[in-house]
């Protein structure tokens, strides 16, 4: 089953990559997650459930962000592709927030294009939580998203991995 193997897929990469940033010695010169890099570009790997439908699916989600003067907070642009037969592509504002050290809060309201019909635009919503390991210039951590359009909303889980520069 495709959905279990990605679900497999995606616990062991979370539980390798927090087992080595628990154990390492290094950190980056005691300088805390979020202060180290003023630009972020990642990427999520998620299981979607859709709740309406009781569907599940896989989807890719891809952000820009960019720190602020305004400590902790970050602004960019996103874009999700959900894979499945609503052909569901959302482009959004992504509004960032390192709530703790590395626990991140991600509010992102866009448009959402389905059935590959790009006149037919409606408002989304996704709220996503990420914990953050670090790892050198890398920053890899399991997320959960819930996201709102009118035709449905949707719950993922999945792991985050994104580059810092």
């Amino acid at each position: 089953m495709k959905t279990k193997n990605q679900v497999s897929f995606t616990t062991v990469l979370i539980l390798l990559f927090c087992t080595k940033n628990l154990y390492s010695q290094k950190s980056h010169k005691n300088e805390k997650h979020g202060e180290i890099h003023k630009n972020e570009l990642g990427i999520a790997n998620n299981i979607v459930h859709f709740s309406k439908q009781n569907e599940f699916s896989y989807s890719v989600h891809i952000h820009f962000i960019k720190k602020t003067n305004i400590k902790n907070l970050g602004i960019g642009l996103g874009y999700e592709r959900i894979f499945d037969n609503h052909y569901h592509n959302t482009f959004g504002v992504v509004f960032s927030y390192n709530l703790l050290e590395k626990l991140v809060v991600i509010v992102s309201p866009g448009l959402t294009i389905e059935k590959r019909n790009y006149k037919e635009k409606e408002f989304a919503l996704h709220l996503e939580a990420t914990y953050e390991f670090d790892f050198k210039d890398f920053h890899i951590g399991p997320v959960i998203e819930f996201a709102y359009d009118p035709n449905d909303y949707h719950s993922s889980i999945g792991v985050h991995l994104a580059y810092g520069f």
